[in-house]
């Protein structure tokens, strides 16, 4: 012998005797068991990020309309080719040059400040800028700062001379705000982990790069300054996918892991 047990939690009238009479109606309880089945074919892990759950309900939606005849396992089965390909592409690694100053029919100008904007504005995950020279830029400032409001992990790695010390502060606060969120950080590298040379000269901190996603790299030779993201000379190289843009990113993460960079304050 079997059954199918029918409840309800509600506290209105279809909490009722009648209510569960109602519900075991061949139409209202058909209704209710097509939905439990269909229900059945999706995934109980439901995803935590609020965009990837309005992506998978899309999906689902665009599954049942147009192709209701394709069966779960061969949904999945695209999902996850989709998937491979798209690791597959992201490991492919490609080069590009970026050049501000004036053009040449061997490589076309395109100015430093709006590859870098370009950069910051589509990152979805993780973030990670150093550059020597700081000063206020706005664009970049207010896209730093967007892009954490958005939930991007940002990471900005300062360096100056040690005389330029004093100003810093001041010129963070103009580029990047007096307030910051917490995933939002601010790294140096403190002068008492600096090597010297034999005259008493610190090291610095010269490095000029950006990461986004650990998927795409920008090797510059642009500081962060208003001239050399619009008028000065300055060249760079971007590397979307590959290893590179990953095992930088480790690299910063295990120099501030150790405390070679530190949170500035």
């Amino acid at each position: 012998m079997a059954g199918i047990l029918i409840y309800t939690a509600a506290p209105d009238s279809e909490g009722t005797l009648g209510g569960l009479v109602s519900l075991g109606e061949t139409q209202e309880l058909g209704h209710h068991l097509q939905a439990a089945f269909d229900n059945l074919e999706l995934c109980a892990s439901d995803p935590l990020n609020p965009r990837h759950r309005a992506l998978a309900a899309d999906f689902v939606d665009v599954w049942r309309a147009e192709a209701p005849s394709v069966t779960a396992s061969e949904a999945a089965m695209a999902l996850l080719s989709a998937a491979a390909t798209e690791r597959e592409h992201s490991r492919r690694q490609r080069i590009q040059l970026v050049w501000t100053g004036p053009s040449t029919t061997a490589i076309p100008a395109r100015q430093t400040g709006e590859f870098l904007a370009g950069m910051i504005d589509t990152a979805r995950r993780t973030l990670t800028l150093a550059s020597f020279g700081v000063y206020p830029v706005s664009r970049i400032g207010e896209g730093l700062r967007g892009a954490a409001a958005r939930g991007v992990v940002v990471c900005v790695i300062l360096g100056d001379r040690p005389e330029d010390a004093s100003w810093l502060d001041w010129r963070n606060q103009q580029t990047f705000g007096s307030r910051l969120p917490g995933n939002f950080a601010l790294y140096h590298w403190p002068v008492e982990n600096r090597p010297r040379d034999d005259a008493g000269n610190q090291g610095l901190m010269h490095a000029k790069c950006a990461i986004a996603d650990r998927e795409c790299l920008f090797l510059t030779s642009a500081n962060l300054s208003g001239n050399a993201m619009a008028i000065n000379m300055e060249l760079g190289v971007c590397v979307h996918g590959g290893p590179l843009p990953e095992q930088v990113e480790r690299h910063f993460d295990d120099l501030i892991s150790r405390g070679d960079l530190q949170v500035f304050k």
